[in-house]
């Protein structure tokens, strides 16, 4: 038998990590457009501050850097206006190894 996870809907991926990032910062959370990129989960707190979560179900590397390379336009944006942003990737599964690798994990 193997052990293998069971692939869930990306929509549904989508509302559970929601879902979670709205319990633990106690806002709102939804998908917005910011700065000209398409961000997954956006939450706005109170104190001004911002959280952004990159969702992906993706495992290759290459991928996982475009991501990435999308918060090098978003954070920019956030401190010219003088704000806090923390910003988040939230990979769903196994990674590559090449990422384990380079992310020491």
């Amino acid at each position: 038998m193997g052990n293998k996870q069971k692939q869930i809907p990306w929509q549904q991926l989508e509302r559970s990590v929601r879902a979670v990032a709205e319990a633990k910062s106690g806002g709102t959370a939804r998908a917005e457009d910011i700065a000209g990129v398409k961000c997954d989960c956006v939450i706005r707190l109170t104190d001004g501050s911002v959280v952004i979560i990159e969702i992906t179900k993706e495992k290759a590397l290459d991928k996982l850097r475009q991501d990435v390379i999308k918060f090098n336009t978003i954070r920019p944006f956030f401190y010219a206006a003088k704000r806090l942003s923390e910003v988040l990737l939230r990979n769903l599964g196994d990674s590559d190894t090449s990422l384990d690798r380079r992310g020491g994990g």
